[in-house]
């Protein structure tokens, strides 16, 4: 385990439920092409902040490059559905925690 992913892990279990926890810790594992462990992370980003483009983006390459094709076009369809409708933005910062 890496330093930056001990130090992602410990912010994701002292903050579960803010964003910025969720997506490092998922755009980590993207990174270390550990993909299988970046979904659930990026997943609940998304849920926590829907319209942040880029952790959508990242989700649904995410799918496809674990072979879940169909998660994969449906996250990135509604990924470019956000952006079109103006729903699109930035992440959430940490110390502004989603309901």
């Amino acid at each position: 385990m890496t330093e930056a992913e001990v130090h992602l892990r410990k912010a994701v279990e002292l903050a579960p439920e803010t964003y910025d926890a969720n997506h490092n810790l998922g755009e980590l594992y993207v990174q270390l092409n550990k993909l299988q462990e970046a979904i659930p992370y990026l997943k609940r980003a998304q849920e926590i902040n829907p319209s942040a483009y880029n952790n959508g983006y990242d989700l649904s390459l995410a799918y496809e490059n674990t072979g879940n094709l169909e998660q994969a076009r449906q996250q990135l369809e509604e990924t470019h559905q956000s952006k079109r409708h103006g729903r699109a933005s930035q992440p959430v910062r940490s110390d502004r925690r989603e309901k």
